[in-house]
């Protein structure tokens, strides 16, 4: 019989206990549909100066997604676009994003696919999502703020790290 190097062991048994962690987030995730977050659909806006804004325009549900563009614009040119997806994904959601440079040009840290973020939280006006394999962000958090603003908070590691970075957007008119 041969033996298997404690080495190789260890990795089975990190693997063995990722994914029955994964498959346990997965029963655990609240019970939501797309509807749930209608609140989020419409145009926000983040203006940091003169020449610097960061955008979302959240579509309203629909065939059980809703989906999202963004841009932003620093020094009177564009920096980044971001599409977004929340899609149903059993009985709860998923939020997939996927980032381009100029010219749509997708951005190479993510030649291996979109960032995948189960929901793990649902309010009546709030919502987070997490993806335990991303370092940064590895949580993304929308809730509804006072008025008509929205909070996107963004949390994870950077540098071996927690990072901290939140937004507030107001509803463009």
């Amino acid at each position: 019989m041969r033996r298997i190097p404690a080495v190789c062991a260890a990795a089975l048994a990190v693997a063995l206990s990722l994914a029955a962690a994964a498959v346990s987030r997965e029963e655990d995730a609240p019970k939501a549909s797309v509807d749930d977050l209608a609140w989020l659909a419409g145009r926000w806006e983040e203006r940091e100066g003169a020449g610097s804004a960061f955008e979302e325009w959240w579509l309203p549900p629909a065939g059980k997604t809703m989906a999202a563009v963004s841009r932003q614009v620093e020094g009177g040119a564009t920096k980044m676009y971001e599409l977004s997806a929340i899609e149903a994904d059993g009985e709860s959601l998923v939020l997939v994003i996927r980032h381009f440079g100029a010219g749509l040009a997708p951005w190479k840290s993510e030649a291996a696919g979109a960032g995948r973020w189960r929901l793990v939280e649902a309010g009546k006006r709030s919502a987070a999502f997490e993806d335990p394999v991303h370092d940064f962000p590895r949580r993304i958090a929308y809730a509804a703020g006072k008025g008509d603003t929205l909070e996107v908070t963004l949390e994870g590691e950077r540098d071996g790290h927690p990072s901290r970075k939140q937004f507030t957007f107001r509803r463009a008119k």
